[in-house]
């Protein structure tokens, strides 16, 4: 196979406005920091957690979609993971643009009225709750899907603290995560 004579295919998805302007089906832009807060006004918050990080942040816009998918790196329990959240257009009503930062850098807030949909990535072989081995693949599918690596995951919190919640009631424990989801 000749991978020089392979054209790149890029999907483009037409503009709702305008038919005939055609845009990538995914844009990305790579990021040093990624802060959770709440919001304290119409374009400001109060972070309440920053994960930095060395253009590792990652937001893509997938127009196909129609929703942001921001991943990013977190240091949790000793180890580093990759973690993910999804926020589709219908819950993003503005995206604010801010220079006020040290050394001109320009950041992006964006309020959202509904907590996202929160995803870890698994390892291969990773023990899950109780005795189950986590697996991206299943025999009976031919292809293998990345997004078979990603489990929901619905608090941000410490393996002890994790273990620790499985043995009691539904409660609010939102003061012991690291990072708040939300409801």
């Amino acid at each position: 196979m000749n991978w020089d004579s392979l054209d790149a295919q890029v999907r483009t998805v037409p503009s709702p406005v305008d038919r005939t302007r055609h845009y990538s089906e995914f844009n990305i832009i790579f990021a040093n920091s990624l802060d959770f807060g709440v919001r304290d006004d119409n374009s400001s918050m109060i972070a309440m957690h920053t994960v930095a990080t060395q253009a590792q942040v990652q937001l893509m816009l997938n127009l196909d979609r129609k929703e942001l998918d921001i991943q990013f790196p977190l240091a949790l329990d000793g180890k580093t993971r990759m973690f993910r959240f999804r926020l589709p257009f219908a819950l993003l009503a503005h995206i604010y643009k801010s220079t006020n930062r040290p050394k001109n850098q320009t950041s992006l807030i964006i309020p959202f009225e509904a907590p996202p949909q929160f995803f870890i990535q698994m390892y291969e072989g990773e023990k899950l709750p109780g005795s189950q081995t986590h697996t991206s693949h299943s025999p009976k599918e031919r292809n293998w899907i990345s997004w078979n690596t990603w489990n929901r995951e619905t608090d941000v919190v410490t393996a002890r603290l994790k273990q620790s919640l499985r043995n009691t009631p539904l409660m609010n424990h939102k003061d012991k995560a690291m990072i708040d989801i939300g409801k």
